[in-house]
């Protein structure tokens, strides 16, 4: 298994592994909602918004999403906006949020454009309902103006295993500033060689969980994290990370999540 950074640019399939992060994802839930970013001032946005696309048929058989400009910073540095994932387990049903995290990793705003249970029950025999990606393109127009995002640019990240999904250590590096992350959820970053963040993220890990309801404690799912992606933005003092899980036929590896660490 091979990993590799998401595009900024490029079609989105579910799958189960590693490729997972190159489909758009939401939560499971109802209907989208939206949320309000905050004005951040200055002379407004020079570029142009980040957008979303749809195509092909139904879930089933090839419909994917298209992002373009996200994962972006916005232009005072204090949130993020990202295109959020979800593997969805055995199912891999397309999904799509767009996620707004602050500084403090906590999220301040959300539109959902597809669920995957929406997703799934669709019925195949039918045209699929098209995803709202006007709504959803709408909503990143008003949020541009308010916070003129800037594209992240994805950091190359090595790993100490062949098997990124399966490494222990992680490493990223963009100018002056690197990361390192392991299994443990021990996050380091330095700038110029001095540390500037030296964390154990216990909060990012999956807790173990019976593989079937009355399940004895050897027969527990255990879904190690591994570091999917990682844009390290130094101007403004802050990285974006995506984690994922390794699962297996008996136990379907949890959703992934991106989390934003500041200095």
């Amino acid at each position: 298994m091979r990993l590799t950074a998401p595009a900024i640019l490029g079609p989105l399939v579910p799958m189960r592994t590693f490729g997972c992060l190159l489909v758009l994802a939401a939560a499971c839930g109802g209907p989208s909602r939206g949320g309000t970013i905050a004005n951040h001032g200055g002379a407004g946005p020079t570029g142009p918004a980040p957008t979303i696309a749809w195509s092909g048929g139904p879930p089933g058989e090839g419909g994917s999403f298209t992002a373009t400009g996200l994962p972006a910073i916005a232009a005072g540095g204090d949130e993020v906006l990202v295109a959020d994932i979800g593997e969805d387990g055995a199912r891999g049903m397309p999904n799509l949020a767009l996620v707004a995290r602050g500084r403090d990793d906590r999220e301040r705003a959300r539109r959902v454009v597809l669920t995957a249970d929406a997703a799934e029950a669709q019925d195949p025999d039918q045209p699929m309902a098209a995803p709202d990606v006007a709504g959803a393109n709408a909503w990143l127009a008003e949020q541009h103006q308010r916070a003129a995002w800037t594209p992240l640019v994805a950091a190359a990240i090595t790993a100490n295993d062949e098997s990124a999904l399966a490494a222990e250590r992680w490493a990223a590096t963009s100018g002056d500033v690197a990361l390192t992350f392991d299994d443990s959820g021990h996050v380091v970053i330095t700038v110029a060689g001095a540390a500037v963040v030296d964390r154990l993220m216990t909060a990012w890990l999956a807790p173990d969980a019976p593989m079937y309801p009355g399940a004895g404690p050897d027969e527990q799912c255990y879904n190690p994290i591994a570091l999917a992606a990682a844009y390290l933005d130094g101007a403004h003092k802050l990285a974006l990370v995506r984690v994922t899980f390794r699962g297996n036929d008996s136990c379907w590896e949890p959703d992934g999540a991106y989390h934003v660490v500041a200095w």
